[in-house]
């Protein structure tokens, strides 16, 4: 134990900040007491700086209240006491600056580097605490055995980053500010999205950066104290002596060489191999918040990655492939077939989020929302159904993927997103096709920013010729063009009327074009001032819900959308040519509340359907649906069957992989993330219940296989049509 007198020597040091050093003397204790007041000023800021960080801590430590303000929109941060946290944050960080910092021990560098040392589990378990604490888990409720394995991988970023700093302490404090960003990052989308994120979302940076400014961002009584927590950490770590270098020269590259060593296997370890199953690390990515609580955000993150390796089938082989090909006895078309009838002008639109929920007479609509659309049900001219989709809440590209390629998203790893992880070189796909069969246009509209998703590098390599985007048509907006924030459908459909006439002026060629719109976008929770919302929400569970008026808004953005496809189809009415259009949702929307908790509660099996079924229409200006002959081909479709079928129903020449299709879908019309649906609407969940279909499942799984992944030795004459002239070999050719 040490004596009191050497405690106020220390005292003395630390105050006066005179050196070093402990000089210890023969001074009363009443000398040491008056040296240890004798500088007013440094010990003015040591009180400031003392009471700071007790503030900071108390605050930390206290009930949410202390620091958040209720309203009738919801909870959240009072701003003064954001203000009194900021300032006390502000002066833990800059008061070391100010004062003369010592340390009350000198002592040698082998000694201060243990301490250092000693202190990094520590930071980690802070880390991961605190990690975890952003998202109300609570890391010791995880089996230990996992916070063992997330304690591993935070220590292999922390190798990552004295690798790049040679400081201990440096490291320690980046490691903590990047892993609890990245748990701050992985909330907010699940709030927006409504699902964690997973290793997929990295793909999709520029995707999030995109739309991030539509989203009103709320911080969180739990990220401030996970700020507080990174400022007493940096404040503490400043206060320690300075650090010199533990490794130099020849040693510090030996040393990189094996840190970075480490590094890599422990990545290795969790994001490849197969060893972390063993022990039990089993994610589910169709429920990624359950699988972070039980196994640890950087854990299931980290192995998430895993899940995106795509496994070859079992007994593949390209030789098998090919006999498979050969034995369903199916020819592709030629491109230049000719019945004697002019091809149709053929238009796809991704309506962004298009829902329905005037089906559901609890909710309460003072009005049908989608009265157009459901007037032409029954229609000689036109075919409504159900399109059963893969993603809830976001990932359009993945409804675009299965649209342009026939590819069910069922063979592809959970929550993967191949135009950005597989659309790496061209492959055929739709586009290809109609520009083999001499369509002109062949443009995909997008009145947003182009980086989404990888499009400016996936739709050259799906055939696409131009991609025209929000930057190529601003110049020319007006603000009646836009409902809230984005670009309204009608004037979304404008400007197809618009390239569908300026083609028309080089080319009496059929028109093709693919639109992805933008109107119905989210988040639904800011209010504009430019558009109307006349539909109203009754019903008793719901009218008093949390933040119903997000759900209000967007039912009502889906008025606009059924207006503006009025207006479309008027158009093209006109139009003295045969045209065909394709309108679909690309999933349903995720509010920021319990709507659809309350609506349908907790729903497992085929009961999950309805939350992954979209409107689908397709309109023409003929009797395309004469008689109702193709209704029960879209009663019930998953996204994969969508292309085959409107070239069946259109009579344009198919590949043999269309065809295929079109006499699958006859026994399984869905095929989806979320299960199988047969001919006579029995269920089965797809995973480990496929019923009598596993073999016509496999055989499907080989023929996508081949087509996405076996590229070396993909058999092409299967998934385009005949031609001499082949579009996408002549791209190839030319790159």
């Amino acid at each position: 134990m040490p004596s009191g007198r050497m405690l106020l020597q220390i005292l003395q040091t630390y105050g006066q900040g005179t050196n070093h050093s402990i000089m210890l003397t023969k001074k009363s204790s009443s000398g040491q007491l008056k040296g240890f007041f004798a500088d007013r000023r440094q010990n003015i800021w040591l009180a400031v700086r003392v009471v700071a960080a007790v503030f900071m801590i108390a605050l930390l430590f206290s009930d949410r209240g202390l620091y958040t303000a209720s309203t009738d929109a919801g909870t959240h941060p009072a701003v003064t006491r954001i203000i009194l946290y900021f300032a006390a944050a502000a002066a833990c960080i800059m008061i070391p600056f100010f004062v003369r910092r010592q340390w009350p021990v000198q002592m040698k560098q082998w000694l201060q580097t243990c301490i250092y040392v000693l202190l990094i589990p520590v930071v980690i378990f802070i880390t991961l605490y605190f990690g975890e604490y952003i998202h109300g888990f609570a890391l010791l409720e995880i089996r230990k055995r996992f916070i063992l394995f997330n304690a591993i991988l935070a220590f292999a970023i922390f190798l990552l980053f004295h690798i790049i700093t040679n400081r201990i302490k440096w490291a320690m404090m980046l490691t903590y500010i990047l892993i609890i960003f990245a748990s701050a990052l992985n909330y907010y989308i699940d709030v927006f999205r409504g699902e964690a994120a997973s290793a997929a979302d990295v793909f999709c940076i520029g995707t999030a950066a995109n739309v991030a400014g539509s989203y009103k961002v709320v911080c969180t009584p739990e990220i401030l104290k996970c700020v507080m927590a990174g400022v007493i950490l940096l404040a503490f770590l400043t206060w320690l002596p300075k650090e010199e270098p533990v490794f130099r020269k020849k040693a510090r590259v030996i040393y990189d060489l094996t840190a970075a060593a480490a590094f890599v296997f422990i990545i290795w370890l969790f994001a490849v191999s197969d060893w972390p199953n063993s022990q039990g690390v089993k994610v589910k990515l169709y429920r990624p918040v359950k699988s972070y609580r039980t196994h640890g955000e950087l854990l299931n993150f980290t192995r998430s990655f895993y899940y995106m390796i795509v496994d070859t089938p079992e007994d593949y082989s390209s030789e098998a492939c090919k006999e498979l090909m050969d034995s369903l006895g199916y020819e592709s078309d030629p491109a230049d077939y000719d019945d004697g009838q002019k091809n149709p002008n053929v238009i796809f639109i991704l309506n962004e989020s298009l829902s329905d929920f005037s089906g559901y007479d609890e909710i309460g609509l003072t009005e049908d929302p989608l009265p157009y659309i459901h007037s032409l049900k029954g229609q000689d001219n036109a075919i409504v159904g159900n399109l059963h989709v893969d993603v809830f809440g976001g990932r359009t590209a993945n409804t675009e993927y299965e649209i342009q390629t026939g590819n069910a998203l069922y063979y592809m790893p959970e929550n993967a997103v191949p135009f950005a992880m597989y659309v790496r070189e061209p492959q055929p796909a739709i586009t290809w096709n109609m520009r083999d069969m001499g369509y002109c246009g062949d443009e995909a509209f997008h009145p947003y920013h182009a980086s989404g998703y990888s499009r400016p590098r996936a739709y050259p390599f799906l055939g696409f010729e131009r991609f025209v985007t929000l930057e190529d048509i601003k110049a020319e907006l007006k603000p009646e063009d836009y409902v809230r924030r984005w670009l309204s459908d009608s004037s979304d459909f404008r400007y197809v009327t618009k390239l569908y006439e300026e083609a028309r002026k080089n080319s009496d060629a059929p028109f093709y074009m693919y639109n992805v719109t933008m109107q119905n976008h989210g988040s639904y929770d800011k209010q504009f001032d430019n558009w109307e919302q006349d539909i109203e929400i009754t019903g008793a569970r719901f009218k008093d819900l949390k933040a119903i008026a997000d759900t209000k808004q967007f039912i009502n953005l889906t008025q606009y959308s059924d207006e503006a496809f009025h207006e479309l189809t008027d158009y093209f009415e006109q139009v003295d040519e045969p045209t065909v259009i394709v309108m679909y949702g690309d999933h349903l929307p995720n509010f920021i509340n319990d709507f659809y908790k309350t609506l349908w509660g907790k729903r497992e099996g085929r009961d999950k359907f309805p939350k992954y079924t979209t409107p689908i229409v397709v309109w023409a200006n003929y009797d395309i649906n004469k008689g109702g002959r193709f209704d029960k081909l879209f009663e019930d479709i998953s996204v994969n069957y969508v292309t085959a079928e409107v070239m069946n129903v259109a009579g344009l020449p198919m590949t043999a992989y269309q065809k295929y299709l079109v006499d699958l879908k006859e026994q399984l019309p869905v095929i989806s993330t979320v299960g199988l649906l047969d001919a006579d609407g029995n269920y089965y969940n797809g995973k480990d219940d496929t019923g009598p279909y596993s073999d016509k499942l496999k055989e499907y799984q080989y023929l996508v296989y081949n087509y996405q992944f076996d590229k070396e030795n993909r058999n092409d004459a299967f998934f385009t049509l005949q031609t001499d002239h082949s579009s996408l070999d002549a791209y190839e050719a030319g790159n």
